[in-house]
């Protein structure tokens, strides 16, 4: 019998199986054997590696944990001193909160500057940065919480000198200070010096995390020495109070792990989350610490120094050996918990590689009494394990050939019906054949059931392509009709000289919310609007359409109250009126005298435009904020007045512009915008618009875009 196709594919795959089951079995099996030969020959060398495997796994076993257990104890032990000082602070730290939240149940401390006759002693010193705030609420809660000098004095002086300072930072630029260098706080002419907490290391990390934040080692010129300052941040009513400083010497840190010693060659050293070598207590190679504290192991040339570190601080315990200086080591390490540092502790091989010499020098040689007798066992076995893997595959050969032959049949009475098929002619029906009482069958009822729904699908599709392309069409009619009340030809007045406008609007979908306009009022007044509606896509069109004509026609009345101020009152409460969808639109309005430069504007919630003087660069123009229109009726909005001079240039624009977001999930921003502006800073209106386009769309590369990109530039001539 010829087998082809998946009957085929079947028997050979059955036959497979069977054999590579049984070489699965038998191979292992005389591989055994004749390493049970090869072994005998081979039991004096079998037993010295056994012998110095043992030595060696029990050495390192040995090593292992008490190199573990020494270096937790020494972390545990460093780790107290920063759990001390965490305590201490977050104590401080709730009686400052507490002084926030019932000031009244606090009285006030006078504030005294640093004096230099007070060096040496703890003393409550008073700092301002050159932006702090002077007034007197401000002052009131500084000097309440300067009652907590007594418990910062306390603090200090239980943490015997292990701890520098003491330092309570306020937002608004002040700082109270508790320390014994009063001393050196002045200037070469003898001023007390300004201080900034906010570019602190500490500050920056207690902020940013939200909780206590341990900075790494620096080194102070002033001082002459290294320390780790921490911060813990007060928050009060979910705003930042205050911030907590405090700095441990290291020479303290320095001392600790100095003191944990691991035989003869032991030695500790404190790594922080960055890789920095905080302590060690090698004076010279590669784990040696320089003055000025710029050793990080993550810049080491010792590819193993820099592993270690990166397994450190993955997990918390670890143990390796590693070469150090040329010299292989054992080292551990452990986490120091509160701050989130690894102690480690490293001590040479060599002192733990003697035992094992000394037991190898003592081992005998192995006999070989046993190999006849292997030898013959072994022989009989390959006999009766090939006879049997002939017999097996035999067996599996004519079961291969049954199983097939049942399998096959159903799916090949199955294909010959699919191959009539025709159109949408997909009437099949249950044969007897597919009745296998399994899968197959399973198969074959799904089979047919689908082959009626999907003559159903077929038709249903025709109907969907149908409406696609009819809504498809309808959305290209609505953009061109929504394009065609926007200015669209430029210049819009080519005999006037007074100024050069240009305006461009790209939406996000077929049709979009946002829209501009610009039109003479008169023969010396301009009119310019840009504006954002809420939402996307019709309905966004529909209201921006209604939004567009309120403000036109109420721009072109003629009751004398047209100023910016007065056209948004009486648009917003046109377009309140039956918004049950609750849709709004921010718009940005300014009406410019052409004879003087004069512009009146008001802002509905929109964006601040961007002005750029003569000669100069764009910055942003901080506009007065009003309420959207649509929302609320009876808003009232503000006009505001600038004056353009001869040469000076308006950029106004919707959000899309600075909200504009690439793959990453990273917005193009004002910032970035301003620079487009000014990298193309002496364009004319029509050329500047196009290249901030295409900067925009660098930016955002290969992502859809999200919103309506709409701008509008103005460049005023004078007369």
């Amino acid at each position: 019998m010829r087998y082809s196709g998946l009957q085929g594919k079947i028997f050979i795959m059955s036959v497979m199986i069977a054999v590579m089951s049984i070489i699965a079995f038998a191979v292992p099996g005389l591989l055994q054997l004749y390493s049970i030969r090869r072994l005998a020959y081979d039991t004096g060398e079998s037993h010295t590696a056994v012998i110095k495997k043992e030595s060696q796994d029990t050495m390192m076993k040995l090593t292992k944990q008490s190199l573990i257990e020494t270096v937790d104890l020494a972390a545990k032990g460093t780790n107290g001193e920063f759990w001390t000082v965490r305590h201490d602070t977050m104590v401080l730290a709730d009686q400052v909160k507490d002084i926030f939240e019932h000031p009244e149940n606090y009285a006030e401390r006078d504030l005294l500057p640093p004096q230099k006759a007070n060096g040496g002693k703890y003393v409550l010193q008073h700092f301002t940065s050159d932006t702090a705030k002077s007034d007197e609420e401000t002052l009131s809660i500084v000097r309440k919480v300067a009652c907590l000098a007594p418990y910062m004095k306390k603090t200090l002086d239980e943490q015997r000198g292990s701890t520098l300072d003491c330092i309570i930072a306020f937002p608004n630029g002040h700082s109270l200070v508790m320390d014994k260098m009063s001393n050196i706080k002045f200037d070469e002419d003898g001023n007390v010096k300004s201080y900034d907490p906010t570019t602190r290391p500490w500050w920056k990390g207690a902020t940013a995390t939200g909780d206590f934040f341990v900075s790494t080692r620096e080194y102070s010129e002033t001082l002459g020495m290294s320390d780790v300052e921490f911060g813990l941040p007060v928050y009060v009513n979910g705003s930042l109070g205050a911030v907590l400083e405090g700095s441990i010497r290291l020479e303290q840190l320095q001392l600790i792990i100095e003191d944990v010693t691991f035989g003869e060659s032991g030695f500790s050293i404190i790594v922080d989350r960055e890789g920095r070598l905080v302590c060690s207590s090698r004076e010279s190679g590669e784990l040696a610490i320089d003055k000025r504290v710029t050793t990080n192991l993550m810049d080491s040339d010792n590819r193993e120094i820099r592993d270690l570190v990166e397994a450190a601080f993955i997990n918390d315990y670890g143990y390796r050996s590693i070469s150090i200086d040329g010299e292989r080591h054992y080292v551990a390490y452990a986490p120091i918990e509160t701050i989130g540092w690894k102690q480690m502790m490293f001590v040479s091989e060599r002192e733990f590689s003697e035992p094992a010499d000394y037991m190898l020098s003592q081992v005998d040689k192995v006999t070989d009494d046993m190999l006849s007798s292997y030898r013959h066992s072994i022989n009989r076995a390959v006999v009766i394990t090939i006879a049997f893997m002939v017999l097996l595959i035999a067996f599996s050969v004519i079961t291969a050939m049954n199983v097939s032959e049942r399998i096959i049949k159903p799916i090949r009475v199955m294909t010959g019906s699919i191959t009539r098929i025709n159109g949408d002619d997909f009437d099949i029906g249950m044969e007897d054949t597919y009745r296998t009482g399994d899968e197959i069958e399973t198969l074959a009822e799904t089979f047919v059931e689908k082959c009626g729904k999907t003559k159903g699908y077929i038709h249903q599709l025709v109907d969907i392509t149908a409406n696609k392309e009819r809504l498809s069409a309808e959305f290209g009619i609505a953009a061109r009709i929504q394009r065609s009340m926007l200015p669209r030809v430029f210049p819009l007045y080519p005999g006037r000289r007074e100024f050069d406008l240009y305006a461009s609007m790209n939406p996000a979908k077929e049709v979009g919310g946002d829209f501009y306009d610009a039109f003479l009022m008169d023969d010396d007044h301009l009119c310019m609007v840009m504006a954002d509606v809420s939402g996307k896509g019709v309905p966004a069109a529909l209201f921006m359409v209604r939004s567009l004509i309120l403000i036109k026609g109420r721009v072109m009345s003629d009751d004398g109250t047209g100023t910016p101020a007065a056209i948004l009152k009486d648009v917003n409460s046109g377009l309140c009126e039956n918004n049950a969808q609750m849709m709004f639109v921010t718009v940005w309005l300014a009406i410019m005298t052409l004879s003087t430069g004069e512009l009146v504007y008001a802002n509905a919630g929109h964006e601040d435009p961007a002005v750029r003087k003569k000669d100069g660069e764009y910055e942003l123009w901080e506009t007065r904020h009003g309420f959207v229109l649509g929302a609320y009726p009876g808003v009232k909005y503000r006009d505001q007045v600038q004056r353009l001079e001869k040469g000076d240039t308006l950029f106004i624009y919707t959000d899309g512009v600075p909200e504009a977001t690439n793959a990453g999930e990273e917005l193009f921003g004002l910032e970035r915008m301003l620079d487009s502006l000014n990298s193309h800073k002496e364009d004319a209106p029509d050329a500047l618009l196009p290249h901030v386009k295409k900067d925009v769309d660098d930016f955002v590369g290969d992502a859809p875009q999200f919103d309506d990109l709409t701008m509008l530039a103005v460049t005023y001539n004078g007369v």
